[in-house]
């Protein structure tokens, strides 16, 4: 049997919970599927199939409106929309338990709207114009003790989790090494990634490790070096006896001071020199790696290639 759109008129009091009997729900009235594409029936068997489970009991904890927020509220701190850094799970559990939890609500409303648009022509309720209205709000803050249309409730947590897979913000690999000490920077032979919600982690072979964001409109922001590997130490051993200074390393890889003054200090090398006319090259230094592999035939600064077919 389709679903079908009950007849239960408005009631008088605010809310009220109503007997799906053939009375309220006939065979003949009409189909909430009308129109709706067979892209997205998969949205309405599974709410069936969930109603007709909860109904049974064989759900019994989602009949708890405070489990179905927290489930939404962490379905969001999976996928990033959280304002600040967010601990573990029980963390996230205790802090939307309490409302505490400080979730992007302007941007759930965007991407959620978005993910669940097909519902506009049967419950134009749900939404101000492209945007889901404001009722989403109660969703995200635990202490608005106020109640959600239940069709609302589980669009809302279907939607955010089809956001999670439909986003897939990084292209497939490999991806580019942004070592600016390594030979190969810019060849694309980065095949490590470890992607949470918008955040993507970029492990090269070389050790470089760093980080890009992908914003609500999809664009990448800059490379974040997070962890330089084993050839910024080679770097400071390097350069440090030159007697180009400091300054002219951190200039030479487009660092800052913090980051080279602490791999200095790790090695125990004491003050920079610094000798006039003086200046440091990274061909220089890439030639000096050269040397050390022919010295050295186990050493190797060369990672694993993987030829990228669309030229990007």
């Amino acid at each position: 049997m389709p679903l079908r759109i009950a007849t239960v008129a408005g009631a008088a009091i605010r809310w009220s919970l109503v007997a799906a009997t053939s009375a309220n729900c006939p065979d003949d009235a009409p189909s909430m599927l009308a129109g709706v594409e067979d892209g997205h029936l998969d949205f309405f068997v599974g709410m069936a199939e969930d109603a007709i489970s909860i109904l049974h009991g064989r759900s019994f904890p989602f009949r708890d409106r405070t489990v179905w927020q927290l489930t939404f509220q962490e379905e969001c701190a999976a996928r990033s929309f959280v304002s600040r850094k967010g601990g573990q799970l029980p963390e996230v559990r205790r802090t939307a338990l309490s409302g505490r939890l400080p979730l992007k609500i302007d941007a759930l409303r965007v991407e959620i709207g978005k993910s669940i648009a097909f519902l506009k022509p049967i419950q134009p309720e749900l939404f101000d114009g492209d945007r889901c209205g404001p009722w989403l709000k109660r969703l995200c803050r635990s202490n608005i003790r106020k109640h959600v249309n239940p069709i609302a409730t589980y669009a809302a947590i279907q939607g955010i989790r089809t956001i999670g897979r439909k986003l897939g913000p990084f292209p497939a690999p490999p991806w580019r090494c942004h070592n600016p000490l390594a030979p190969h920077r810019g060849e694309w032979v980065v095949v490590d990634l470890d992607a949470t919600g918008r955040t993507g982690r970029f492990t090269c072979s070389c050790g470089y490790v760093y980080t890009r964001n992908v914003n609500l409109e999809g664009k990448l922001s800059a490379p974040r070096a997070r962890r330089w590997g084993p050839l910024l130490p080679m770097f400071v051993a390097w350069a440090h006896p030159r007697g180009a200074g400091i300054t002219s390393a951190i200039r030479c890889i487009g660092t800052t001071y913090k980051t080279v003054r602490d791999a200095a200090d790790e090695m125990g090398l004491g003050p920079w020199p610094r000798r006039k006319g003086v200046e440091l090259s990274m061909a220089d230094f890439h030639d000096h790696l050269a040397a050390t592999k022919r010295n050295e035939p186990y050493f190797t600064t060369k990672p694993l290639h993987v030829a990228r077919s669309d030229g990007k």
